[in-house]
């Protein structure tokens, strides 16, 4: 368990060192606003995360539920298998 835990741990920092940017945007209230302007950059970046997870479950949801999309996206698919 203890590995488990570390290896998130290195991963979540891993994934939060990453330029980009939020983390550029991040930086730069940091240094000139402070830490909370910083933070909430970074809670705005995780709510719009979990927004758009919430969006894309909803979606496979509905690919998994309804028989006609399934047709229609497996149909759309095989049209882009060129060889």
């Amino acid at each position: 368990m203890i590995g488990l835990i570390i290896t998130a741990c290195i991963l979540g920092f891993v994934y939060s060192a990453a330029p980009g940017p939020v983390n550029t945007e991040t930086f730069r209230r940091g240094l000139k606003r402070g830490f909370m302007p910083s933070f909430l950059v970074q809670v705005g970046a995780l709510i719009s995360n979990l927004v758009w997870a919430v969006v894309g479950l909803t979606g496979v949801e509905l690919v998994f539920h309804f028989l006609a999309i399934q047709i229609i996206l497996g149909i759309v698919g095989g049209t882009f298998y060129f060889e």
